[in-house]
């Protein structure tokens, strides 16, 4: 039993770790946080952009400004809708991959930019909010190009983001005003929630969970400041990032698909930035410089495979960036020993029997011949 042991625990380790053949690409560990086993890394950098094997790119468009990644058509696929504030639509794509398909051309907007999906009604349907900035107000339609609801009387709405920001299973919808510098969050009926103001120029607007706590929080790009800002809906900051280069977009969700959310942030000047941090606010997970003017920004399956990608606008481009990162299966940890003693146990002991089984039976054999 002594020698069979080890070997036992040695051929049960090589078969837990046997997955670990797949790609590399950061070491992740994985830590309870809000009662989730989430993601941590421990690399500074998962991916470096500029190579393009990861990305792909839809062209055609005119000043394509926001973007927005969600099931509008509501029948199981996911669709992203691109503003093009030149021409005043919103195109409705849907992509595999390998094709794109015009779903719907959304007309007649007055420079359209911030755009999102989502079920801003609460009644299980998504729609489509548009933030119109020369018009001065939001507009909200179903994919048909329907308008359902109207926010007017804004000052230069940019931003504008779908949640569930105070985690009451409500959701609500955010605008930045960027003539005013605040950013007002309202019911579907219009009323007024909350206004967070002091911001200098707000642009970009994203709910969702950043920090992993199981709590929304809202992020806004202070193009003005050269800021974002994650603030819980009680106001309390969570993150910040200081001395960006006029930071203009910003989206919350798991870009690399490793189970935690990221915060994905686009800058436009001196330089065209994207770049995707950890939760923790300071580790970078992706990075693409020198882009064309990137603006609007988005985390979600575009491709419809069960994978989440990252999409930015650069003007007459949407740029899409899969990540390459994958999880690392770390060595068993000291808790899963007990667990590895008994399946062990049990093998020894299965061992043992059929040990037991073979002399039996070659004692009863002896006995038949010498009887």
């Amino acid at each position: 039993m002594s020698r069979t042991l080890p070997l036992i625990l040695f051929l049960i380790l090589i078969l837990l770790l046997g997955s670990a053949s797949s790609l590399i690409v950061a070491k992740a560990s994985s830590t309870a946080h809000g009662n989730k086993n989430l993601v941590k890394y421990d690399a500074v950098n998962v991916f470096s952009g500029n190579s393009t094997s990861n990305e792909t790119q839809w062209t055609g468009f005119t000043g394509v400004q926001g973007v927005a990644i969600g099931d509008l058509s509501n029948n199981g696929s996911v669709e992203t809708a691109i503003s093009e504030g030149d021409a005043g639509t919103v195109m409705v794509v849907l992509s595999d991959g390998k094709t794109q398909t015009i779903v719907k051309s959304l007309t007649g907007f007055d420079d359209p930019f911030g755009v999102a999906i989502g079920d801003l009604y609460n009644d299980g349907v998504n729609v489509i909010a548009i933030a119109e900035t020369n018009a001065s107000r939001v507009t909200v339609c179903n994919i048909n190009g329907t308008v359902l609801s109207q926010f007017l009387g804004l000052d230069q709405p940019v931003g504008v983001a779908i949640g569930d920001l105070y985690n009451n299973h409500q959701n609500v919808i955010a605008i930045s005003e960027s003539g005013s510098g605040s950013v007002i969050v309202l019911k579907s009926d219009g009323t007024i929630v909350d206004n967070l103001t002091g911001f200098s120029q707000p642009e970009g607007v994203a709910i969702g969970d950043f920090n992993n706590d199981g709590q929304n929080e809202i992020a806004i790009a202070d193009s003005g400041a050269n800021s974002v800002y994650v603030l819980k809906s009680d106001k309390t900051i969570v993150k910040e990032w200081d001395g960006l280069g006029q930071p203009t977009g910003v989206a919350i969700g798991d870009y690399d698909n490793l189970g935690s959310n990221e915060i994905a942030i686009t800058e436009t000047y001196p330089v065209g930035n994207v770049t995707v941090y950890a939760d923790n606010g300071t580790t970078i997970v992706a990075n693409w410089t020198g882009r064309n003017d990137p603006t609007g920004v988005a985390i979600g399956d575009a491709y419809n495979d069960g994978k989440n990608e990252l999409v930015f606008t650069e003007i007459s481009v949407l740029t899409i960036e899969a990540s390459n990162a994958a999880s690392v299966p770390e060595f068993p940890s000291f808790a899963l020993a007990p667990a590895l003693m008994a399946v062990a146990l049990i093998a020894v002991i299965i061992r043992k029997k059929r040990a037991e089984n073979v002399e039996s039976s070659f004692a009863t054999k002896t006995q038949y011949r010498q009887a």
